[in-house]
């Protein structure tokens, strides 16, 4: 396990008015981050549940009402909830449970409200050969912690996919997730994956950008008329929001 370092110098050096626009899981992942080094960053905020030197402490809280299965991620009750610690005050940040998309497994919902640009979660995990539009980071599914678990991190791996106006968060490229929107306590969160999808007028993946709006058009996949988001980057094609939806949620 690679332990944090003392903070506790650091945390003494930095006061509330130095990060005014900033929560606590922005300014704990600022004090942790280890620059251009996603995987170390990963491995040490995974174990800031550890009580040590360092003043904060973000960990899992999980519950299962009705168990109906040893294997924890088949019992259609359970939660887990992020929290963060600081002096004497937790804070519940967001949740893991089933989400409001019928059929779409686990989902992310706010468990406090999050305004427009304020950081909600940090994409993390180890790295693999696959380029996805948001770097290679991905979090590591078949691994397990704590026999039962696997390493959740902070959930951003489990946030679904929304398209067009819906998604209320946004992922830069260093995976950090902001919210887009106001963000209330139960809502679900999702944000618009943004892989690359096929055309079939360029006959290869690629990436599709955002229209200003949507516009009624043929899409270049099914032939068929339908409002369009997104156009190719390259013949300038359009792709409707069920082509598009299809890519990002089967790729």
């Amino acid at each position: 396990m690679i332990s944090v370092m003392n903070e506790s110098k650091m945390f003494n050096n930095v006061t509330n008015s130095f990060f005014p626009k900033m929560n606590l899981l922005e300014h704990i992942y600022l004090l942790v981050r280890i620059k251009d080094d996603p995987i170390k960053t990963s491995v040490i905020c995974s174990n800031l549940c550890v009580d040590s030197k360092f003043p904060y402490r973000v960990f899992h809280d999980v519950k299962i009402d009705y168990l109906t299965n040893l294997d924890p991620y088949k019992n259609n009750s359970l939660q887990m909830t992020l929290k963060v610690h600081h002096k004497d005050t937790t804070v519940e940040w967001i949740t893991m449970k089933r989400s409001s998309i019928r059929n779409g497994g686990f989902g992310i919902f706010a468990c406090r409200t999050f305004n427009v640009g304020e950081l909600v979660t940090v994409y993390l995990g180890e790295m693999v050969p696959v380029m996805y539009r948001f770097q290679d980071i991905i979090a590591i599914h078949p691994k397990k912690k704590n026999g039962c678990f696997h390493d959740e991190y902070w959930f951003a791996h489990r946030i679904n996919h929304k398209s067009g106006d819906l998604p209320n968060c946004r992922m830069n490229t260093c995976g950090v997730i902001r919210a887009t929107k106001q963000i209330g306590p139960g809502d679900e969160i999702f944000i618009d994956y943004n892989r690359d999808c096929f055309c079939k007028t360029c006959k290869k993946d690629i990436y599709f950008f955002n229209l200003d709006s949507s516009v009624m058009e043929i899409c270049v996949n099914c032939n068929k008329r339908r409002y369009c988001w997104k156009s190719c980057k390259k013949c300038k094609q359009f792709l409707c929001l069920f082509c598009y939806d299809y890519f990002q949620i089967n790729a």
